[in-house]
């Protein structure tokens, strides 16, 4: 068939196919010797309709061709280890971006101090037990964090 009605067939468009095609991801099965016009068959629907759904999920083409030539238990695991990537690269671009935003400002700001996850948790649960859900129970009036170059000291008011 030819690249537009496979492209439509796919969801993919004919500039990705012809980028799939250099990559060799995905070639044509015939090329027209006088035009070079690429045509596709009907068994290659399939794996373009994966390496599109790759892509969807931002998978660069190295891993996706990893993926399309791999079996079905290492092609699952190259998945979720690319999901997993996205999911860490999604959770790190928020501390990323208060880094970038803090340059953009006027008066950048200043790092008093950094804290690893494990250390606020231990802080935090020292006050934990002086916490309540009982609207009644005014157990915990605050929560004071003081911060130098040195330490943090978390205190229950």
């Amino acid at each position: 068939m030819p690249i537009g009605s496979f492209a439509r067939r796919s969801g993919l468009t004919a500039s990705a196919l012809l980028v799939y095609a250099d990559a060799g991801l995905l070639r044509p099965t015939e090329v027209d010797p006088v035009s070079g016009y690429p045509f596709y068959g009907e068994d290659q629907l399939e794996r373009a309709v994966l390496l599109r759904r790759l892509r969807e999920i931002d998978m660069p083409l190295a891993t996706a061709k990893s993926v399309l030539s791999a079996d079905r238990a290492e092609a699952i695991r190259l998945v979720d280890e690319h999901a997993n990537a996205v999911v860490s690269g999604a959770t790190a671009a928020p501390q990323h971006a208060a880094v970038i935003k803090g340059s953009c400002a006027a008066e950048p700001a200043v790092i008093v101090a950094a804290l690893s996850g494990p250390v606020l948790a231990a802080a935090i649960e020292q006050v934990l037990t002086a916490t309540t859900d009982e609207p009644d129970s005014a157990v915990l009036g605050g929560v004071r964090f003081e911060a130098d170059s040195s330490a943090v000291t978390v205190t229950a008011t």
